[in-house]
């Protein structure tokens, strides 16, 4: 199947939600971030990331998934986060260095078996 079949949606979509659960998702997602955001605020350091939004959707929007369980969660992002900063201290803020950080990142964790998505 070519790229523009599978944008058309010709590949497999995931099945309809019900309302209900798309609303508990949504709240779910809207008082983790507003936590998040709170905690920024009332503290002066960042503490949203722009995979927190990625984390939501799986975490209240798919919870029965491999990649939204506690362990590959926390674990995922935790191996994720090392690995950033260590290749930050070793190729500094450049952007190659971020490409071999998002490519080792994403191979830690699958070696580990904790993929989380974002």
């Amino acid at each position: 199947m070519s790229f523009f079949d599978k944008l058309k949606g010709g590949a497999a979509l995931p099945p309809a939600m019900p309302l209900a659960t798309i609303a508990k998702s949504a709240i779910g997602a809207a008082i983790a971030i507003a936590v998040v955001a709170l905690l920024t605020q009332s503290t002066g350091n960042p503490w949203v990331l722009g995979s927190l939004g990625a984390s939501c959707l799986t975490i209240f929007g798919y919870p029965d998934l491999p990649f939204s369980q506690p362990r590959n969660v926390v674990v995922g992002h935790v191996v994720s986060t090392l690995v950033g900063l260590c290749c930050l201290a070793v190729f500094g803020a450049t952007w190659w260095g971020m490409g071999i950080a998002v490519a080792l990142a994403m191979a830690a964790m699958m070696a580990l078996r904790v993929v989380h998505p974002p």
